[in-house]
């Protein structure tokens, strides 16, 4: 995936927000009920128009919490992988019950694309871009603007998903109608958008404007 500018979130650089990160996961563990590392349990589905998912992460802090999150998408994820969204949505209400929110979801899903290690709170994330996929894009699904924008720069960059221009320019698209969606985002999401359109063929456009039921 390369480097994804961060900038669109906080209008601060990437490297002030990712040192947030560890704060923000200790604020997420604390809230949902932290407990002791446990291993990790996911049993994701192969997809052919995503990479291969990879095993769920271990951190140090709070694992067991973690790794329900973690078994949750998984289960969300299999049930986007056999069309059956309405589980999928109802998984991530679930969560919402749990404190478990889309932004929670985001800010994990940025935990695990960067990596965290930071000693001093025990937090120990490794870097599983795969892991953080599926948590971006149920985070998007849930309507969190970041993730959607973030998703829509990994289809773009087609490093751990295959490429996919139709997916950026619908997913900037939904962002731009997102009431979280601010000038300071439309920098980044509407250069990239751009640059999705000017790469896309007819038939490309064709389907993406299908997708948004006819309004691009």
């Amino acid at each position: 995936m390369g480097k994804i500018d961060f900038n669109f979130i906080s209008g601060e650089a990437m490297t002030k927000h990712l040192r947030f990160i560890p704060i923000l996961l200790c604020v997420i563990l604390l809230i949902s009920g932290c407990g002791s590392s446990s291993q990790s349990r996911p049993q994701p589905s192969a997809d052919s128009s995503v990479s291969q998912p990879a095993p769920a992460p271990q951190p140090s802090s709070g694992g067991n919490k973690v790794d329900k999150i973690v078994d949750k998408i998984g289960t969300a994820w299999d049930a986007l992988q056999a069309g059956d969204a309405a589980t999928a949505q109802k998984l991530l209400k679930d969560l919402e019950k749990e404190n478990i929110t889309p932004r929670t979801l985001f800010t994990l899903g940025a935990g695990f694309y960067q990596g965290v290690d930071d000693d001093e709170k025990n937090i120990h994330i490794p870097k599983k871009p795969d892991v953080a996929f599926k948590l971006i894009l149920l985070s998007a699904m849930g309507g969190n603007v970041e993730a959607q924008i973030m998703l829509a720069a990994i289809f773009f960059d087609g490093k751990y998903v295959p490429r996919n221009l139709v997916q950026t320019y619908v997913w900037i698209s939904i962002a731009e109608k997102n009431p979280e969606y601010t000038p300071k985002m439309g920098e980044f999401a509407g250069k990239l958008k751009q640059d999705a359109r000017q790469q896309m063929t007819p038939e490309e456009m064709e389907k993406a404007e299908q997708l948004l039921g006819g309004k691009t």
